[in-house]
Parts: C-alpha cells; structure tokens; sequence
C-alpha cells in the first residue's frame, strides 16, 4: 500500500489479496478522525473498484464488529470490506463469522477461497 498506513497483515489466495487489520481500540488521531476511520478511507480508495481485494478488519468482541458494520453502512457499502471479531472467531472459525457493511449475509473461510 502506498499510503501512510502498514497493514497488519497481508497474504494472497489464489487470485485474491486479503488485508488483516486488527482494531484494538478507535482513539482519535491529530485530525480528529479514528485511525480507523482513516484506514477505511484510504482502503476505500484502493479498493472499492477492485474485485481481487479485500479488507478483514478484526474486532474483540460482537457488538464491537456489528457497530462497526452498522456504522459504516452508509459511507462503505463496498464488498470489500468484512469484518470478524475474536470470539467468534475461537468459538466457530470453520462458522459463518464475517459480516459486510450493507449486506445481511454473512461468509465463512470458504467463501473467501481461505481453507482452514
């Protein structure tokens, strides 16, 4: 990525490269906005017309990743972006535990082309 922002990860599947952010807390930055918000912006940037990316951004807990989800509906409706959190994550990794901005459904590691 050519921007101010390192990944926390990022490996590539088949055609596909995944990015893994994982967000400990959302504590406002010099401009006022997250460091969250501002990754989102400059992934949305990279990668809203792209079809071979995706962002997996991993929260501690449920209600966290679905605030997430919710908040970020309306600005980032692209299929780019998923989210997990952590409990889901031990509790069922072979589940249904990634959630889209704007979409009701949600994917599990296959859906991606991930095998686990």
């Amino acid at each position: 990525l050519n921007h101010s922002f390192f990944p926390d990860a990022r490996f590539q599947v088949n055609e596909t490269t995944y990015y893994i952010e994982y967000q400990h807390t959302s504590s406002p930055s010099k401009n006022g906005k997250t460091d969250l918000e501002t990754k989102m912006l400059c992934y949305n940037a990279l990668l809203k017309d792209q079809k071979n990316a995706k962002v997996i951004f991993v929260f501690p807990r449920p209600q966290i990743k679905n605030n997430f989800l919710d908040n970020m509906a309306d600005t980032f409706p692209y299929l780019w972006c998923w989210a997990t959190d952590i409990e889901s994550f031990k509790g069922n990794p072979k589940g249904q535990i990634f959630g889209c901005p704007k979409n009701d459904d949600t994917y599990s590691f296959s859906d991606s082309g991930v095998i686990i």
